[in-house]
Order: structure tokens, then C-alpha cells, then sequence
């Protein structure tokens, strides 16, 4: 969800330098109505879509011990390579 919620955050860029001599950036969060009612309805569609498949999503293990995990499940039964 906190992706979904970033693609509403744009990146305005000042056409002038501050004091370092840096072009400013300010992050600007997307409103409704700025998104649009077509934007609004996708945005919506994908944020249900979301909620309705993160609690069917339940890993087997974390993504960072999959080396791991797909090492040991080579040699051993399932059970045992979790934990």
C-alpha cells in the first residue's frame, strides 16, 4: 500500500537555486481532484485490489533467506527448512 501511496507524492522542481546554489525539490502530494475522476476510480480499484490480496499473501519465509530456504528444501523436507 505505501507504494500505491507514493505515486501520488510528485517531485516539483524550482526553476531557481536556493542559497548552495541547488534547484529546490518539493515533494507535493497528489489531491483528488488534481488526480481526476479517471485517475481517482483507477486509484481506488488498485488500492481495494490490494487490501483484498495482502491478507491471502502469507510467505513461507522472509525474502531476504530465500537463498537459504531453496538450498535447504532441495535436500530436506519442507518442514524442516522453515524457522
Amino acid at each position: 500500500m505505501r507504494y500505491l501511496e507514493k505515486a501520488r507524492t510528485i517531485r516539483i522542481i524550482g526553476a531557481y537555486a536556493d542559497e548552495s546554489g541547488r534547484k529546490q525539490i518539493l515533494p507535493h502530494y497528489l489531491s483528488d481532484d488534481e488526480l481526476g475522476p479517471e485517475a481517482l476510480i483507477r486509484y481506488e480499484a488498485a488500492k481495494d485490489a490490494i487490501k483484498s490480496t495482502a491478507s491471502q499473501i502469507v510467505p513461507k519465509y522472509r525474502l531476504i533467506d530465500h537463498p537459504q530456504y531453496a538450498s535447504c528444501a532441495q535436500r530436506y523436507p519442507e518442514s524442516e527448512c522453515r524457522g
